[in-house]
């Protein structure tokens, strides 16, 4: 739904009813489009979601929505180099910073790992991990974030201990 028939934030009231349409992700793919996971809240009380196509780059977009004011912001734009097809969904951990994956992109597109804090600036992950396998596309945090598990498109299982 939405224009072009692609994707769309939205907020429902369960109390009213009402629905409202916040941003449509193709009508604006300098910002991410082609969305195919949900949001988080984010410990700063933002909703945050990942886009794998669009963004500034065309390697898809981290992006946040003020739940006060219903406001789309593109946070971070993916780049071959940093990971792109950003897959999956975030994950907060109780040390403040948000995880996540991309497919494709890294060293050989195999794929990488970012790690951003959410109270500092978005603009750089604050840690980045090379996945030496194919491309990544299933991923599992323990409670603290601490340890993560992905499998990847050809049946291996990666474990990282992150400090």
């Amino acid at each position: 739904g939405g224009y072009g028939d692609s994707c769309v934030c939205w907020r429902y009231c369960i109390s009213t009813g009402f629905y409202t349409d916040i941003h449509d992700l193709f009508q604006y793919t300098a910002l991410g489009w082609g969305n195919e996971s949900g949001m988080i809240l984010g410990t700063d009380g933002m909703m945050y979601g990942l886009n794998p196509l669009g963004g500034a780059n065309g390697g898809g977009a981290i992006f946040k929505i003020d739940p006060n004011t219903d406001i789309y912001t593109d946070e971070f734009d993916f780049v071959s180099a940093n990971g792109s097809g950003a897959h999956g969904n975030l994950m907060n951990a109780s040390d403040g910073k948000m995880y996540g994956m991309t497919m494709y992109g890294g060293a050989n597109n195999d794929g990488v790992m970012d790690l951003f804090d959410l109270t500092r600036d978005m603009e750089q992950p604050t840690a980045h991990v090379k996945i030496n396998s194919s491309a990544q596309n299933k991923c599992r945090w323990n409670a603290d974030g601490s340890i993560v598990i992905s499998g990847d498109s050809a049946g291996n299982v990666n474990l990282l201990v992150l400090n």
